[in-house]
């Protein structure tokens, strides 16, 4: 196959090309990806498996697009096609969103509307994620893609608003549901908790509240294998497979659970000590309401897609191993 020219970044408003070998997937010799938020945990993973698949991508930060300035958005998305647009630009931080809302609501709820509006509905797909924290937690079952949703916090709420801007359009789009999102290096659960025994710190952790922790490298890899099912399709198939979806491992866990397997896995290797203790809820201080079981169904996208899905502890023994590189 002859060396095509693939699309790595956008810096100050120039793209910058590297060669790499064509790969034929779906319908056509190359497909064309823009990613938003490429710096974020999830946008580096993409990077990462786009560039080891030698996938066409232009991968775009909040410094070469900031996705909640309209001008910035219409400038990429003007004149250029792709295929699939990736959305990996979220706020997340929850607790933030209860005191600063608008922060919350400026990415999560107001960028998405602007980023539809500019959408070549016949030519892109749109590719969102979106949360578990969509729902109330009161259901005792996983929660399906037909449930109601009921966002108990600013974060859900705004998460919800950015899903509705997309019901209500007419592109193609896929919004993946997920949950516990993590990965090696960035500010989440299991970095903060690792950090915390190192400190030699006693830690109290939530046992009440129950869900499935997703490392990234899984969302983008499962994306991946979507989107290349969805290349196959005839145009019939892929209008009936646009929509929701949960996108999460199997098996379910608390967050008590889930950090002593991780620490479990690192320090009975080396013998270091920690302390770790199992707390109520009701017990923690907090100034967000948070679901107490969000636990998401992987049926549906299991059933479309017919992907592979491994359980939560997989992907947290990858992470464990990556302790001792």
């Amino acid at each position: 196959m002859k060396p095509s020219i693939g699309i790595s970044t956008i810096g100050n408003g120039h793209k910058i090309f590297w060669k790499q070998i064509s790969i034929k997937i779906g319908w056509r010799s190359n497909i064309n990806i823009l990613l938003f938020g490429s710096n974020g945990q999830l946008g580096q993973s993409f990077c990462r498996l786009f560039k080891k698949n030698n996938i066409n991508f232009t991968a775009l930060s909040k410094d070469n697009c900031d996705v909640t300035k309209n001008n910035d958005i219409e400038r990429v998305l003007t004149d250029n096609n792709y295929d699939f647009i990736i959305n990996a630009s979220a706020y997340t931080n929850v607790s933030d969103a209860e005191i600063n809302p608008d922060n919350a609501y400026k990415v999560n709820d107001v960028a998405i509307k602007n980023i539809v509006s500019l959408i070549d509905k016949d030519s892109s797909v749109f590719i969102h994620f979106s949360t578990d924290y969509v729902f109330d937690g009161k259901k005792k079952s996983p929660y399906t893609e037909e449930d109601s949703t009921n966002p108990i916090n600013e974060y859900g709420k705004s998460k919800l608003n950015g899903e509705i801007h997309l019901e209500e359009s007419d592109i193609n789009y896929f919004i993946f549901r997920t949950s516990w999102v993590y990965d090696n290096k960035g500010n989440n659960f299991p970095n903060k908790i690792v950090n915390q025994a190192k400190e030699k710190k006693s830690i109290e952790v939530i046992d009440d509240q129950f869900g499935i922790p997703n490392h990234v490298d899984f969302i983008s890899s499962s994306t991946l294998a979507c989107l290349n099912k969805y290349n196959n399709y005839s145009a019939t198939e892929k209008n009936k497979s646009h929509g929701i979806y949960n996108l999460s491992c199997n098996d379910q866990t608390n967050w008590f659970s889930f950090a002593k397997y991780i620490l479990d896995g690192i320090y009975d290797k080396s013998k270091n000590q920690y302390e770790i203790k199992a707390v109520k809820s009701s017990n923690f201080k907090s100034n967000v309401k948070r679901p107490q079981h969000s636990v998401l169904s992987n049926k549906k996208i299991i059933k479309q897609f017919d992907i592979k899905i491994p359980s939560w502890q997989y992907y947290a023994d990858k992470y464990i191993e990556s302790f001792d590189e």
